[in-house]
């Protein structure tokens, strides 16, 4: 397979020879001890053509992701090798020492003495080029429960701290944060072959007291909106209660005014006639209606009243001498 030729890689990588088309139709065998499918081969060879022509137009950040890939799919010294000069090229010195590494490893297993010899020799070459980077976390920050440590955004246990890590060029941040503290950040451009770049934090402040929201925040909405519909049915049952009790009072004034005239009629000379049967059963109907009214209005009160003293008063917002914070 024309990505597993020692002698051809070399060339490909080192001059970056137009003619690797002729040389790569020479090659007979790959490396040994490779099984990969056929249609994952076949993917991994055409990756591997598509990133030598970019290679030798100088296109390293095009050709770099599609070796990779390749040497993902179909794993080999001879790919991993080409893969770690275009990442040198591209300047990326960390990742380069570790696929060269890779290279040198892959070749001893393979027995291929001349790959070996080329890697062994770039490799040595480039590690005096890479640059590393330090993460030191001070003794108060690494005593704290809980302190979350990221650089890029990756967890670093504590196994790691105060280790010289190789780095490739660029912008890299490192965050810590522990319960009831501060995020604490810092960023540190990688931008200088075989330096030695620290980031260190050694406190973190803590969180502000917890200030009263200006506005409810999602959370606390709903229970606001349910204390409000508590006072609105409360107000609402309570006036209802007085309003059936004084309809309540005013029934039982008609009944005992009808009672009055039924006992009037009785004691005169026509006696207990059909008007004193009218208004006696007028007086007993107004007084059933005094009853049901008051005593509903009595219980209706009773629930409003209970709903308006246990329904929790709206947060009172009290500006500070500085005025109010708005927090979101």
């Amino acid at each position: 397979m024309a990505r597993h030729s020692s002698t051809v890689i070399a060339a490909l990588v080192v001059v970056v020879s137009s003619s690797v088309p002729s040389v790569v139709r020479a090659q007979a065998a790959g490396d040994p001890g490779r099984a990969a499918p056929e249609s994952t081969a076949g993917f991994a060879e055409a990756l591997f053509d598509a990133s030598v022509k970019l290679m030798q137009a100088g296109n390293y950040a095009e050709a770099c992701p599609k070796l990779a890939e390749s040497h993902r799919l179909d794993p080999a010294s001879g790919t991993v090798y080409n893969l770690a000069i275009c990442l040198e090229k591209e300047g990326k010195n960390a990742s380069a020492a570790i696929a060269f590494e890779e290279t040198l490893s892959r070749s001893i297993k393979d027995g291929n003495k001349e790959r070996e010899s080329l890697a062994r020799e770039r490799l040595a070459r480039l590690k005096e080029q890479v640059a590393r980077v330090v993460v030191r976390i001070g003794p108060k920050v690494a005593a704290l429960d809980a302190v979350d440590v990221r650089f890029d955004g990756a967890s670093v246990r504590r196994q790691a701290w105060g280790i010289e890590v190789p780095m490739d060029p660029g912008v890299h941040v490192l965050t810590v944060v522990a319960p009831g503290k501060r995020e604490a950040k810092r960023e540190v451009d990688v931008n200088a072959p075989g330096k030695v770049f620290e980031l260190a934090i050694d406190a973190l402040e803590d969180e502000p007291a917890s200030r009263l929201p200006l506005f409810p925040t999602a959370k606390e909405a709903p229970r606001e909106v349910a204390d409000t519909n508590r006072r609105v049915v409360g107000f609402g049952l309570l006036g209802l209660g007085g309003l059936l009790v004084v309809g309540g009072g005013v029934s039982g004034a008609l009944a005992f005014s009808r009672h009055a005239e039924t006992e009037r009629i009785c004691a005169s000379a026509v006696g207990c006639n059909a008007d004193a049967r009218s208004a006696e059963a007028a007086a007993n109907g107004f007084a059933w209606g005094a009853n049901i009214g008051i005593a509903l209005g009595v219980v209706s009160a009773a629930i409003g009243t209970y709903l308006l003293v246990t329904t929790k008063s709206a947060p009172r917002v009290t500006a500070a001498p500085r005025g109010l914070a708005f927090v979101f």
